[in-house]
């Protein structure tokens, strides 16, 4: 009799079947598991090359804003050779996205491209229309593009009236074609130049016009122009004037006995006219600056540039000039007084200058009639010294990258040098890249080459004001509802000068009162962000600070206090001070290196405040635990020389020749690379210090 488990051949068929079916399906399970990982892979890669693609794949190089339309298209025109992809980039009006490319949308070379944006353009004093992303940084060797459109009536463009791209003009609108035959429209200045000043990659020829039965005098030194000055009859051929024709740098170091004069460096053409009548009457001053076949120069290829034009006698002469020793310095010296406490440089003098401002593509967003000064902090003893410019209106160009620096209290613009690390310029913007994702709000620094009357005057830090509104655009809060104050109580807006009483007598409470007291603990953390606070703290002790103490220090909060942000809640939190003398700085006199224990420093020693806190056990062990996260992550060999590349990438080259401006023709090269090398031997070696230094406390 046949076994009950005997399967038959039908059976054994079907059950090979069913196998050879499952294990397919096996199969399949498994391959698309891979294949998902690969899509996930391939994705990744996508993205990258995505996020790549926006920053350095793009060349802009030779795409031009070519017409902007009071009707609402800007027209497009690629000049290269070759196809532009205007992938992911959008079109911007004053800073605020207004269209946005398809993925392979593509520009054709020698074509046309218009958009139509449904809004009316031109219809302010200035219109800044920009195409690029949102970072709008580096796209093959120019950032962006922008142009600056001045008001429009309804039936009028602005944009270049020639196929050179230098000349640009208000015009009848020609959609879609060559602005070559449109009807261009007289302007209403005073005087009008036929190019306005910028980057130029070739000579160019500049006509000036005014009101028939007018004369135009003019000079090309930066002085303001009078009746003796040059009367315009013909086109003014300007070429490239770099080279050795420098007067005022010659002038400065002669009035200051700098013991080096550069003999050679860039330069642009100023030109300066002004238009009087019959009877007289004397215009206003136009300023355009002209800077022929240098958009691509070391010195100023990756910078954004601002053009700086002062009659020469408020800046270099002996009885006016701000920027030297002069009378001040020899008659405190004949009177037997410190000479060097009354230069000229220290008395704080306001003069008249025009200010022309280019983005690193060289397009220029901004000039305007400001007032120049001289900062007196630690460079101002030395050849290159920082700069304020203000203004006694109100200072707004959005869309330019220079709207942020407009210190919005006070309408002006800082110009540093990097301080104690000039030479070099490296430390405060590695401390910045480094802390970008603290609780702490950083400065804000870019670099940026400075001329003065046409002379390469060096790379300047332009740095934003801490105030309100700075504090605002960094966390996206309404300005009004922001209080900004020194940690000594100072407030510069008026309306909120409680807050820096409060402050003040916050930070008294807390050194007269037991922080061991968790009670009194908690009333201090209700008011202050401890997060924010140790944060700040740490890393002015890791990098060893040698300048904290001599530093103005600011604190903000919001005035509501109802918690619907993250900083809703009228708290107290930090802003980074300078941190120039740190890293092993040579300047500090030995106080910012990597073994001190800087602990001991007046800054924290003598801080009651950071004393007494340091007396309970939570703010310590929260301190070690910043202190070690630092350590370990913050600061960790990988993230420092991440940080140093992505800075001397963006530094090195205008750091060389700002040094052969003002310190020596020879070659920084070497001496910059064994100062990185310090700076990396600095990290190496803080860790076990530091951290021994802040477990005995």
């Amino acid at each position: 009799m046949a076994s009950k488990n005997k399967f038959k051949t039908r059976d054994k068929i079907i059950i090979a079947i069913s196998v050879v079916i499952i294990i397919i399906l096996a199969i399949i399970i498994v391959s698309d598991k891979m294949a998902q990982k690969d899509e996930e892979k391939t994705l990744e890669n996508l993205e990258t090359a995505t996020d790549i693609s926006l920053n350095s794949n793009v060349n802009l190089e030779n795409v031009y804003i070519n017409e902007v339309s009071a009707s609402g298209y800007v027209e497009l025109y690629n000049n290269d050779q070759t196809d532009a992809d205007l992938s992911n980039l959008s079109l911007y009006l004053n800073g605020e996205k207004i269209y946005s490319f398809e993925e392979n949308t593509s520009l054709d070379s020698k074509d046309y491209l218009v958009v139509e944006t449904g809004l009316t353009l031109g219809s302010g004093e200035h219109d800044i229309v920009s195409l690029g992303d949102d970072t709008m940084e580096n796209y093959l060797g120019t950032r962006g593009r922008y142009l600056t459109v001045p008001t429009l009536t309804a039936d009028q463009s602005f944009g270049y009236t020639d196929t050179s791209f230098t000349s640009t003009a208000i015009m009848s609108q020609t959609k879609n074609g060559n602005n070559s035959k449109a009807t261009i429209v007289k302007s209403t200045d005073d005087v009008s130049f036929s190019v306005y000043g910028g980057y130029y990659d070739n000579d160019i020829s500049l006509s000036l016009e005014a009101a028939e039965g007018k004369t135009i005098y003019y000079t090309t030194n930066g002085e303001t122009p009078t009746t003796e000055s040059n009367i315009y009859t013909d086109e003014i051929k300007i070429s490239n004037a770099s080279g050795t024709d420098l007067t005022l740098t010659k002038e400065v170091a002669e009035q200051n006995n700098d013991s080096y004069v550069t003999t050679s460096s860039s330069k642009g053409t100023v030109i300066r006219a002004i238009a009087v009548d019959a009877d007289g009457n004397v215009s206003n001053v136009y300023t355009q600056t002209y800077y022929i076949g240098q958009k691509s120069s070391s010195d100023i290829k990756n910078y954004a540039c601002l053009s700086i034009t002062i009659n020469p006698e408020d800046f270099a002469d002996y009885f006016n000039g701000i920027y030297v020793k002069g009378t001040g310095y020899e008659s405190a010296l004949a009177r037997g007084l410190q000479a060097s406490d009354y230069s000229n440089f220290l008395t704080a003098d306001e003069k008249n200058v025009t200010v022309e401002y280019y983005e690193k593509s060289k397009d220029k967003t901004y000039e305007g009639n400001l007032k120049l000064s001289v900062i007196n902090d630690y460079s101002v003893s030395t050849s290159q010294k920082s700069l304020l410019l203000s203004s006694d209106s109100d200072l707004n160009w959005e869309g330019s990258s220079l709207n942020k620096f407009f210190g919005g209290t006070n309408n002006s613009l800082t110009l540093t040098t990097n301080l104690t690390d000039n030479t070099y310029k490296i430390r405060e913007y590695l401390a910045a890249n480094l802390l970008e994702d603290t609780k702490v709000a950083s400065l804000s620094l870019t670099p940026v080459s400075v001329f003065i009357n046409g002379e390469y005057w060096g790379l300047y830090c332009l740095r934003a004001t801490i105030d309100e509104g700075y504090i605002a655009d960094t966390y996206s809060l309404d300005e009004s509802d922001v209080v900004v104050s020194t940690t000594t109580g100072e407030v510069s807006n008026s309306n909120h000068s409680e807050y820096g009483e409060e402050y003040a007598d916050l930070v008294s409470w807390i050194a007269k009162h037991d922080m061991a007291d968790e009670d009194n603990y908690d009333y201090a953390e209700a008011r202050i962000d401890m997060d924010s606070y140790i944060q700040f703290m740490a890393a002015n002790l890791y990098l060893s600070n040698a300048y904290l103490d001599s530093d103005t220090k600011y604190v903000w909060r919001t005035v509501s206090e109802d918690g619907e942000t993250e900083y809703s809640d009228g708290k107290w939190r930090y802003v980074y001070t300078p941190l120039d003398g740190t890293m092993e700085n040579a300047s500090s006199n030995g106080l910012a290196s990597a073994t001190i224990n800087s602990y001991l420093f007046d800054a924290f020693h003598d801080d009651k405040m950071f004393m007494s806190l340091i007396d309970n056990e939570e703010f310590r062990a929260k301190l070690i635990q910043t202190m070690e996260d630092f350590a370990n992550n913050t600061f960790s060999e990988e993230n420092v020389n991440e940080a140093i590349t992505a800075v001397t990438d963006m530094l090195e080259k205008g750091t060389e020749y700002s040094y052969k401006r003002f310190i020596s023709s020879g070659s920084l090269s070497s001496a910059y690379s064994s100062e990185l090398d310090t700076i990396r031997e600095f990290f190496e070696t803080r860790k076990d210090y530091i951290l021994k230094y802040t477990n005995e406390i």
